[in-house]
């Protein structure tokens, strides 16, 4: 028979939802390149509103004046000019407006991703439970069937079987062993979505 010892023990750690639905988010590529969208247009928002109003620049030098042939006749010039933007109508207002919009937009669309990221990952945990407890059961009918095949072959053994009933034990547990087998395979599919539903799934996986 397989080794039913060796079959359960990458399906059978608990899972922590919390830690995995914050690793999810934390991890997927398309949340990274959301939240990179909404730093964008919060950028935007900013460069937009930093075209309001006057500019001021100071300035200043320092050297001797020309018409001095003294060493001490030093001068200080010193200044501040403001820049007015010209008047625009209201194209800054739209454009803060726009780049306002753009943000609550991109946001949205964060929001969107986060979703689809935590179904995603909750889907996957409820297929990794499931596929648990398959190869919990399968394992449970491989260990009965080869109890009921140690029996018949005792029976058979004493004369109080028949050919025909031991055959048909040994085939159960053939049957059971590949339910497990089918059911082990399905464990290991069911984590490897869930490492790609928290995007820790390795190319080489």
């Amino acid at each position: 028979g397989i080794d039913t010892a060796q079959a359960a023990p990458s399906c059978s750690a608990d899972m922590n939802i919390a830690n995995l639905l914050e690793q999810a988010i934390r991890t997927r590529p398309e949340v990274k390149a959301a939240q990179s969208a909404v730093a964008t247009a919060q950028h935007q928002v900013q460069a937009a509103k930093g075209s309001f109003g006057p500019k001021v620049y100071a300035d200043g030098s320092y050297g001797r004046r020309d018409d001095s042939s003294s060493l001490e006749d030093e001068a200080w010039f010193a200044g501040i000019s403001v820049e007015l933007t010209v008047f625009e109508g209201f194209s800054t207002q739209h454009k803060v407006a726009r780049t306002r919009a753009a943000v609550a937009k991109a946001e949205a669309g964060l929001d969107r991703v986060r979703l689809v990221v935590r179904k995603e990952v909750w889907a996957a945990c409820a297929r990794v439970q499931e596929a648990r407890e398959l190869v919990k059961a399968t394992t449970t009918q491989v260990h009965d069937a080869e109890e009921s095949l140690r029996l018949m072959s005792a029976r058979y053994t004493a004369g109080a079987g028949t050919i025909t009933d031991l055959l048909d034990v040994q085939t159960a547990l053939t049957a059971a062993e590949a339910r497990h087998v089918q059911a082990r395979w399905s464990c290991q599919q069911a984590q490897s979505s869930l490492r790609r539903a928290t995007g820790t799934l390795t190319n080489e996986e």
